[in-house]
């Protein structure tokens, strides 16, 4: 039954349990709906669906969020998709079933399968990089559901899943296939990292979240600062105690609406229209209210040479300001009172060549001509809809911006600018580069309709451009005709025309290039005052002077040529970005301010950008690392919006922004949209590099610092066998690893030294610790990360060999050198004669040592047992050093100076360590050499415990020495007294 195999139940349930569950699947799939369907559940979903966003108990949201393109604004528990924010009362009905069925999940677990069926489990993950697991569809229920890889994907079917925890790594994807509804109820949390995409570019109707109590969602930032919407759904929670968070940047497109806390970062995008609300409503099975119109707007041309034909556009207006479009079937029946009048083309569906006509709408868009060949002014009106609208038609020019009355002024002689072909309109460009433009001075012929050249060779015609949006023009712009300035004027007037001669063609055409050197959406104007003339069918008498005037057949956009990132260094100057060489930039994580300016094609600035109404918005995303080589992606936050900056024309600036990683980035404008006014985007977004960025700091994560004698706890000067282990990580301000430092080519990367202080009592210059332990390691950083692992460390003797010491309380501290930008290690917390260092674990017992052999004598039949121990220097004298438990003792180090005699004995033993300091009697030993006789022997120490000893004859040597003698020991006849030089 849906899929759920009984040897699955049979491990997990007993025989009761598993009744229980038939019985509760079956009740569910009867359910089918997570709403009872009664009327008062629809009328609260259909209620909340008006604002789509609603955090009960608390909403906040971050700097630069937006909701459908409207900065978010105020305080309250929900943003208006006006941008808003107010309070509503909200009712929150429960959804079913009432409680999580916890009794059913748990079961097998699965990794990376394919069309997993219907059923209960225990662990489903994608898991590793590109991973892929999917679902057949139905009812599940999952104890947990893991996304762990990079572009790891989970993909559900439609069907119900109940899942108690959720839990997604950095850049994973949830996506369904095929489309419909799928509805996730959740027990306890989802929690994802970074670049969290959940039904990205899907259908907001295919997805439901459900949160039962005490439920969380997390969802960290989306960091690429880019338009994708990362979420499209909704989430809901009737409960008070549950918490919905997600972090900077996300696009969100859906609903989000709980009795508890809704918090979004910096930078959330909403996208909550009618048809996002039409489409969540069907989501949640409760029928949306019929749409309505609330009015009509008509754009049309102020004026026109009767000759061409009006373009009369329709719009069905959901909402005040027309952002938003009835989109269902819809038609207008259009009257124009004027005989001569006619409606052509277009969306027409009747009446096609009469003054009244039908036109049909297309999501909430209608265009038809309106011709009047004769000329007049044309009025013309809505006479009856299909809807009706709530209010009274509303009428623009071409660009919606300017209202006016419903009619064209049909001229029967005039100027007309037109796209270079001569006929179309004025196609969209880019500022600073040349365009071409037809001006005709034409008249119609009254019999044809057909437009006949007006006037023909050499003429001077006044011109002027019109800056529609933004509304003011920027002193010190210019808008050229064939290389001569024409007037600017500001939007409503046309006054300020200056003359340009140019030459008309036979057809009454003059093709010159125009070229902007700002942004904006223009309209153009121009005159032309002709003297009187002959008549043309009465040569005899004069027609009067007239002045032809005219204006451009549409508005055209100007758009930015090049949209640059631009990084502001501490004194707001631009600052040139550094890779492997020069000065860095700042400290990875640290806050910067960047702009993105617009520039025209000689990459001079355009001032007006960011001026228009309303504003064109701009992002800057990650593109690539420019350095190192094989640079990891950092992350790109920003805190704040865009605003237009008052230093640098045409610019839009944001503040705290922060880069995660070291090296230098790429940064990539963005347009809001693709779009500016319209027109499409900018011609080129070239990537911007910003950099370098270097780490704040170097912290050790881990160390250890062990003596040489590792059980012993202590060290001999000269030693070679200290250990230094350590792991430095090179870290940004917030302390998260920097990866790329020392990757690929970035040299000047750091090297580490070790450096050593007594502090008890403090060493001073005499101690020479600066010279006796300096120990250093060549940058070796892989990822961000410097593994130390140092046996053979050293403190050594003083240079000229003689005792000091002990230092029983010696730190080892590490320090940064020859790094590239001067950054260090912190915290700083020793001080050493080679200067501040970060103190590393552990401590040494540092001693000055040596080994001492005694003289020994026994018969000639017994082997004659070597006597030795190691001493150390205390400060005042040689004394026993009773913690070596660790020098080694081998028979092959003693060795035999001088044998006068000619004794026959070899050295042997076992070769243990010594024990407290003293060599275990018997350990090592001279063969009995079965004869009797003297002989003078060494043992050759290791360097550390040499010691530079002089003889009776004043003879210097650095071994332990002594006597041996077989047999009835008498001495020496030269020596009376014996002293042992110690």
């Amino acid at each position: 039954m849906v899929g759920i195999k009984s040897s699955a139940f049979g491990q997990h349930f007993s025989a009761f349990k598993f009744v229980f569950a038939l019985v509760f699947i079956i009740f569910y799939l009867l359910a089918n709906t997570a709403f009872a369907q009664d009327n008062d559940s629809c009328e609260a979903v259909t209620a909340f669906s008006e604002f789509g966003i609603i955090g009960d108990t608390q909403f906040e949201y971050g700097n630069g969020s937006t909701i459908n393109g409207n900065n978010i604004d105020g305080e309250g528990n929900t943003p208006t998709p006006s941008g808003s924010v107010t309070t509503v009362p909200t009712e929150f009905p429960l959804f079913e079933p009432l409680q999580f069925p916890s009794n059913l999940v748990g079961g097998p677990d699965r990794t990376n399968q394919t069309n997993i069926p219907p059923g209960s489990y225990g662990k489903i993950s994608a898991d590793g990089n590109d991973a892929f697991t999917s679902f057949s569809g139905g009812t599940y229920y999952i104890e947990e559901l893991e996304i762990d890889g990079n572009n790891a994907t989970i993909q559900f079917a439609p069907g119900d899943y109940f899942i108690e925890e959720i839990d997604m790594a950095n850049n994973s994807y949830i996506t369904i296939f095929p489309a419909g509804l799928v509805r996730i109820f959740i027990k306890d949390e989802i929690e994802g990292k970074n670049n969290i995409f959940i039904n990205s570019g899907g259908n907001p109707a295919n997805l439901i979240i459900y949160l039962y109590d005490g439920a969380e969602v997390d969802i960290g930032n989306y960091n690429q600062g880019s338009g994708v919407l990362n979420f499209s759904g909704s989430i809901y929670s009737p409960y008070e105690d549950t918490e919905i968070e997600f972090g900077n940047n996300n696009n969100i497109e859906g609903s989000i609406v709980s009795a508890g806390e809704v918090e979004v970062g910096n930078n959330t995008n909403f996208t909550y229209t009618l048809e996002t609300q039409q489409q969540i409503l069907e989501a949640f099975g409760c029928a949306p209210e019929d749409a309505e119109i609330l009015y009509f707007q008509v754009r049309r041309p102020s004026s026109l040479v009767s000759c061409y034909t009006a373009a009369i556009e329709i719009r069905a207006c959901a909402n005040a300001d027309c952002t938003e479009l009835f989109e269902d079937t819809a038609s207008v029946e259009l009257s124009a009172p004027s005989a001569s009048a006619e409606w052509v083309n277009g969306d027409i569906i009747n009446g096609s060549g009469t003054n009244t006509a039908s036109v049909g709408l297309t999501n909430g868009i209608g265009i038809v001509g309106l011709q009047n060949i004769t000329g007049g002014n044309t009025g013309f009106s809505i006479s009856a809809s299909t809807p009706n609208a709530v209010n009274p038609t509303q009428c623009f020019d071409s660009t919606g911006t300017t209202s006016g009355a419903c009619a064209v002024d049909f001229r029967t002689a005039g100027l007309l600018f037109v796209e270079g072909n001569n006929f179309s309109a004025i196609p969209d460009d880019f500022a600073g580069v040349d365009f071409p433009v037809a001006l005709r001075a034409v008249e119609t012929n009254l019999n044809t309709g057909a437009c006949e050249a007006r006037v023909e060779g050499p003429q001077t015609v006044n011109m002027g451009v019109e800056c529609v949006n933004p509304a003011n023009c920027i002193a010190g712009q210019t808008y050229s005709v064939g290389g001569t300035d024409i007037g600017l004027n500001n939007a409503g007037n046309n006054i300020n025309q200056l003359p340009v001669s140019l030459t008309f063609d036979a057809n009454g055409v003059a093709l010159l290039p125009h070229n902007y050197s700002d942004v904006g959406l223009l309209r153009l104007h121009a005159s032309l005052s002709l003297p009187a003339e002959p008549n043309a069918n009465n040569p005899d008498i004069n027609d009067p002077p007239v002045t032809l005037e005219g204006s451009s057949l549409n508005e055209f956009v100007i758009k930015p040529h090049t949209l640059i990132v631009q990084a502001l260094d501490s004194n707001d100057d631009i600052w040139d970005a550094t890779t492997d060489s020069g000065s860095g930039f700042q400290a990875a994580g640290s806050a910067f301010s960047v702009i993105i300016q617009s520039q025209n094609a000689n990459g001079n600035a355009t001032p007006n950008f960011g001026n228009e109404s309303p504003a064109a918005g701009v992002l800057a995303a990650f593109d690539s690392v420019a350095f190192p080589t094989g640079g990891e992606a950092g992350n790109l936050n920003f805190t704040q919006g865009f605003v237009p900056d008052a230093g640098y024309p045409g610019a839009q600036r944001s503040n705290s922004v922060t880069w995660s990683e070291v090296g230098t980035v790429n940064f990539v404008a963005q347009l809001i949209g693709n779009d500016y006014l319209g027109g499409g985007d900018a011609f080129s977004r070239p990537p911007s590099p910003v950099g370098r960025f270097f780490p704040d700091r170097f912290v050790i994560t881990d160390s250890a610092v062990t003596d040489a004698c590792i059980l012993d706890e202590f060290s001999y000067m000269g030693q070679p066998d200290i250990s230094i282990t350590a792991t430095l990580n090179a870290v940004n301000v917030f302390g998260d690893l920097t990866q790329n430092y020392g990757r690929g080519n970035y040299i000047g990367s750091a090297g580490v030294a070790a450096v050593a202080a007594n502090t008890t009592p403090v060493d001073v210059a005499a101690d020479e610790f600066n010279t006796r332990f300096n120990i250093d390691w060549p940058a070796a950083w892989v990822d961000g990360e410097m593994i130390i692992n140092e046996p053979e460390a050293v403190f050594e003797r003083l240079a000229d060999n003689s005792p000091d010491g002990p230092f029983d309380s010696v730190k080892v501290g590490l320090q940064i050198i020859n790094e590239l930008d001067s950054r260090g290690i912190l915290p700083t917390d020793l001080v050493t004669l080679g200067g501040d260092a970060t103190m590393l674990t552990g401590e040494l017992n540092l001693r000055y040592g040596r080994l001492v052999l005694e003289n020994i004598a026994g018969p000639e039949d017994e082997d004659l047992a070597v006597i030795m121990q190691a001493e150390y220097w205390n400060g005042d004298r040689f004394m026993l050093n009773d913690l070596d438990n660790c020098t080694a003792n081998l028979a092959s180090s003693l060795g035999i100076i001088s044998n006068p005699d000619n004794l026959s004995t070899a050295p042997g033993g076992d070769g243990n360590n010594l024990e407290n300091g003293d060599l275990v009697f018997g350990d090592l030993f001279w063969q009995a050499a079965n004869a009797q006789g003297e002989f003078k022997f060494e043992y050759v120490a290791p360097p550390w415990l040499q010691f530079p000893w002089v003889d009776n004859e004043g003879d210097s040597y650095l071994n332990p020495r002594a006597f041996g003698s077989f047999g009835q020991y008498r001495g020496n006849d030269r020596v009376i007294y014996w002293l042992e030089l110690r």
